[in-house]
């Protein structure tokens, strides 16, 4: 008989799958076990006859006849197969990767698994873990808007995790044993990559391709790395000395040139066999509205640049900030710290505004806040600048929920102040982006528009790697995506999932006093004792599978590209944990039977068995009995069979 066109031998009796296994070829299977009988049941093992015979069968349970020709990877087997195992999954209540991971971080580090190096005291591993996907740990720690914790299972317990500023401690107690530290450098590969831009995509990208073993090159028009991180972000969120750490000391550690106060007009003017553009978006936005280019009206970013440069921003006593972002914010709360009487407008709503988290510590320190209100016009007076202000209010939703803001006729005011300070948006410069040298690459915020230092870190690693593949000849397909199932979003879940935890105190970040943060730009967040983030970081549910690197279904469904895409009726949440080595979580269970049928053949207990029937039969223990009061002896042969985590060491 032939297999993928190999001639092989076979003895009368045999199955597809045995002859196979023992030329070494690979056909998955998710229910066969060697010392029971076939099975059938998953179908991940069909391959296709094409002689005698044209048809799709289950390599284990097909006895092979004289002259059988198998392909079992035919694009007719491969199809038939990621349809089993999306049928298979449409049935599975489990997480591979935790939420916070795979929706929650742009980057996709593996929190779960920080988490729980920091929950033993491995800050130095748990560092490690995180530069894997981002190699700047303390800065993201420190500017991350946390959209990991807001999909934090344990709020379903009490309250998420201090995710984002435990990436700070982790950093910090690295650098007092000696660190930061960093991957050893693969040998050099002769090609060269010239980036532009020293900000958080250029760095990071600079970072992944050095260590790789590429000759890395960046120029930046600055006098001095980070890009936004140095110049766009308040010295109160991040101080210099963190940047150069995490920044100038990984070039030098890593061999990065750095060419700073470099302004390129071509790329033509640089030599290189691959270029990136990662020039972030600098320029403050303006509503284009009468009086914007008067005396005094500002953009944002160019304010918090003065600032960061210890220069005058030129703000006056009294200055306007237009906006609702983190920009805005930092700018309100920069001018605070200058002295300067501050009030913001927003024409939302303070339930809409993007930096809300922000509001009540920005009142406290002085800012006023004028919701509700937009500029329509800007005027210039011997007193100052005469900003005619509009009240806005709210539409009825549109399809996405969004309620737009609408001008109230004649509900005009004028306040006058001595600045305006713009913080409604970014733009690239996109003037490098029009080049006739090939090989250009793009990440950061000219390929997403402004947005957060924590994608920006994503699209560059990302980047990075197609960059990789196309210096060393490869095909140019990017990371593979990670594949996971998924129990749903955190509004959906199962009230007895998060019975079983007890409450816990969320851990209480140390803040400078009010009057301190007025007059000074002191870190708003102090330390913490590394043995309260250790305790923190043991707070995590845990809610990735134990078994995700060696779980067949999830190992199988990857290499199809299955998606856990069908909907309707499945199981849900089921656990049984009363036995004290072995954990029986019938809601990852994939009904394969292998653990029923070792314990009957093999070990003869007969501890577990089907209830039910039909789509609604589940493996269970006799006689409605816990795991604990069966006959099971804890011998873990039905460990060792289970595909999933359906049967676990406890």
């Amino acid at each position: 008989m032939k297999i993928n066109g190999q001639v092989l031998d076979f003895k009368e009796g045999e199955t597809i799958l045995e002859v196979a296994n023992r030329a070494g070829i690979h056909i998955p299977s998710l229910c066969h076990v060697k010392a029971l009988k076939p099975w059938g049941s998953c179908f991940v093992c069909v391959v296709e006859e094409v002689a005698p015979l044209q048809r799709i069968v289950p390599a284990c349970a097909t006895a092979i006849t004289a002259d059988m020709e198998i392909e079992t990877n035919s694009p007719n087997a491969l199809e038939t197969r990621k349809k089993a195992l999306e049928l298979l999954l449409s049935d599975h209540f489990g997480d591979c990767v935790a939420p916070c991971t795979l929706t929650g971080c742009p980057a996709q580090i593996d929190i779960e698994g920080f988490l729980a190096l920091e929950a033993e005291g491995k800050s130095i591993e748990a560092a490690a873990l995180i530069r894997e996907q981002a190699p700047f740990p303390d800065i993201l720690g420190r500017v991350c808007p946390r959209p990991c914790e807001a999909v934090c299972r344990r709020n379903r317990v009490d309250t998420p995790l201090q995710i984002g500023y435990a990436k700070r401690i982790i950093a910090e107690d690295e650098r007092k044993q000696g660190g930061p530290f960093y991957p050893d450098k693969l040998p050099t590969t002769g090609k060269s990559v010239a980036i532009v831009g020293a900000g958080p995509a250029g760095m990071t990208a600079a970072y992944y391709l050095a260590l790789q073993g590429h000759t890395i090159t960046v120029f930046d028009k600055e006098a001095r790395s980070g890009g936004m991180l140095r110049y766009g972000i308040p010295a109160y969120r991040l101080p210099d000395a963190i940047i150069d750490i995490e920044i100038d000391e990984l070039a030098t550690r890593l061999g990065i040139h750095c060419q700073f106060s470099q302004t390129i007009q071509s790329l033509s003017d640089i030599k290189a066999d691959a270029y990136l553009i990662a020039v972030g978006a600098a320029t403050s936005s303006m509503m284009g509205i009468t009086g914007e280019t008067l005396d005094g009206v500002y953009g944002a970013l160019d304010v918090l640049k003065a600032i960061r440069e210890n220069r005058d921003p030129r703000l006056g006593r009294r200055t306007l900030i237009v906006g609702g972002g983190h920009t805005a914010m930092d700018s309100a709360r920069s001018a605070i710290r200058l002295g300067i009487e501050t009030t913001l407008v927003y024409r939302r709503s303070a339930q809409e505004m993007p930096a809300k988290d922000e509001i009540q510590d920005a009142q406290e320190e002085g800012v006023t806040m004028a919701f509700l209100f937009n500029p329509i016009r800007i005027e210039q007076r011997d007193t100052g600048l005469a900003v005619t202000l509009i009240r806005m209010v709210l539409s009825d939703p549109d399809e996405r929920g969004r309620r737009r803001p609408v001008p109230l006729e004649g509900s005009e005011t004028v306040i006058e102040v001595d600045s305006v300070v713009m913080a409604i948006g970014q733009t690239v410069d996109k003037t490098l982006m029009n080049t006739n040298v090939s090989n250009v690459f793009m990440a950061g915020d000219c390929v997403t528009g402004s947005d957060l230092v924590v994608t920006a870190v994503a699209s560059a690693r990302k980047v990075a790697t197609r960059l990789h593949q196309f210096l060393t000849g490869q095909p140019q397909v990017g990371e593979r995506p990670i594949f996971s199932s998924n129990c749903g979003n955190l509004d959906s879940l199962p009230d007895e999932m998060f019975s079983a935890f007890p409450k816990a105190q969320r851990l209480t970040i140390p803040t400078p006093t009010v009057e301190s943060r007025r007059h000074s730009f002191i870190d708003l967040e102090g330390c913490v004792p590394n043995a309260a983030m250790i305790a923190e970081a043991q707070r995590c549910l845990a809610c990735g599978c134990s078994v995700v690197d060696t779980c067949d279904l999830r190992i199988e469904s990857d290499a199809v590209m299955a998606k856990q895409s069908l909907v309707g009726e499945h199981r849900t949440f089921k656990k049984d944990s009363t036995h004290p080595k072995i954990t029986l979580e019938t809601d990852k269970c994939i009904q394969c039977g292998a653990c029923v049928r070792v314990c009957d053949e093999v070990k003869q207990f007969h501890a577990l068995g089907y209830t039910g029937r039909g789509f609604g039969s589940r493996i269970a223990p006799q006689l409605g009995k816990s795991l604990a009061e069966s006959t099971c002896d804890g011998c873990g042969q039905c460990v060792d069979v289970c595909p999933t985590a359906g049967v676990r060491w406890s």
